[in-house]
């Protein structure tokens, strides 16, 4: 499951980080991509960036992804590793799902991935 924006950028597909002044930072964890101008997050040896220009991507975009429970759609704000938060702005909705009010008209809950049926919003970035 995919949250945040995306650029494809020669034909692999990366979590896009930062987008400062015409230029986008690529996320991988793919030790593969040291040998394509990635380096080693400092802060995490683990992850490599690479910063590049928008126009070099094949595609930037923005990916929203709903959970569907009882034919409600909900925005998914928070993936885990077995559960994710889902959010609505609907009193009535939140109260018929026990979701917890966490601001004015804001209702959050965590839920199960577990036979979770989801689907994904893909926006076009410019």
């Amino acid at each position: 499951m995919r949250i945040g924006k995306y650029g494809k950028y020669k034909s692999k597909e990366y979590k896009v980080a930062d987008e400062i002044a015409g230029n986008v930072e690529l996320v991988s964890k793919d030790t593969e991509d040291l040998n394509n101008g990635f380096t080693r997050y400092e802060r995490a040896p683990s992850i490599f960036i690479k910063t590049v220009r928008k126009e070099e991507l094949e595609y930037f975009v923005k990916i929203i992804p709903y959970a569907i429970i009882d034919d409600e759609k909900f925005e998914i704000i928070g993936i885990g590793d077995n559960s994710v938060v889902i959010f609505t702005y609907d009193e009535t909705i939140a109260k018929k799902h026990s979701m917890e009010r966490t601001g004015i008209h804001e209702y959050k809950k965590n839920v199960s991935i577990k036979g979770l049926k989801t689907v994904e919003e893909k926006i076009l970035l410019d």
